[in-house]
């Protein structure tokens, strides 16, 4: 029997979280383990935290990277296992089972949820012009083109994966193209086998498992998002001239210099 687990990655977005919990509880029928790694916690969030009885990594502010490195420090341990943000909503009944399928039928390691983009016509339009359809694969898998473009919202990789790939560069601290970078590492170690060099590989383009909630307030303002892109950005292309670029990245769990809150390397219930 294939082990699952599913690792939400949360801050402060308590109604968010509320929501992916659920939804997880109620559509997914692998009986996977599921906890949650709080960044940044905030008063509401910890409640949610505690009204659903969820397992729990909870500390201050450390930055999405580092929050996922310990959400991949549990999952390691796993057959299967994916990686969800809380402004994702599940929609269908056997979504985990539609990836795990996928991995067994293909032997690709790593996949990303690609959201349709339907709120964003002219880049709905890119998407659909670099998209494209490996015969080899199943009809409803969707190779996209450049891996600046995949979505991160929802991660899905083996066990394999994770320890071949490693953790999340801590670089991309606080914001953005972490998730890039860890899927193209996953590329050139030979994960995503049927892929070409420049694409990734996503599965359930169209929104019918799940889809991204656009309309969550942001964490951040305009401003200060742009700034971190723009960072993440230079941090990515000078990462991707680095060679070999697919060396494991040791999996950094915690910020020596952050306090931490109710911290554990295993979720607990705080």
């Amino acid at each position: 029997m294939t082990r699952v687990a599913i690792g939400i990655c949360a801050c402060q977005r308590p109604e968010g979280l509320a929501n992916i919990w659920q939804d997880i509880k109620q559509f997914s029928v692998t009986d996977p383990y599921v906890f949650v790694s709080v960044d940044g916690p905030d008063v509401a969030t910890v409640l949610t935290v505690k009204k659903y009885d969820m397992p729990a990594l909870v500390s201050f502010r450390v930055g999405i990277a580092m929050n996922k490195n310990r959400i991949l420090n549990v999952l390691k341990d796993y057959d299967f296992a994916f990686i969800v943000e809380d402004d994702v909503r599940i929609l269908k009944k056997g979504w985990d089972a539609a990836y795990i399928d996928l991995w067994q039928q293909t032997g690709i390691q790593h996949f990303n949820f690609q959201p349709s983009y339907k709120h964003k016509p002219r880049y709905r339009r890119r998407l659909k012009r670099i998209a494209t359809t490996e015969p080899s694969l199943p009809p409803h898998l969707i190779v996209t083109g450049s891996l600046r473009r995949p979505n991160g919202a929802v991660m899905a990789m083996s066990g394999k994966a994770i320890e071949t790939v490693g953790g999340f560069c801590n670089d991309f601290n606080p914001y953005g193209y972490e998730h890039v970078d860890w899927s193209l590492r996953a590329q050139r170690a030979g994960l995503v086998t049927h892929d070409h060099a420049i694409r990734s590989v996503s599965f359930g383009e169209n929104d019918d498992y799940m889809r991204v909630c656009w309309d969550t307030p942001p964490l951040h303002s305009v401003a200060e998002l742009r700034s971190a892109a723009n960072n993440a950005r230079a941090v990515y292309w000078r990462r991707k001239r680095q060679k070999p670029l697919y060396e494991p990245i040791v999996c950094d769990t915690q910020d020596r210099e952050c306090a931490s809150v109710a911290y554990s390397e295993e979720p607990v219930h705080v």
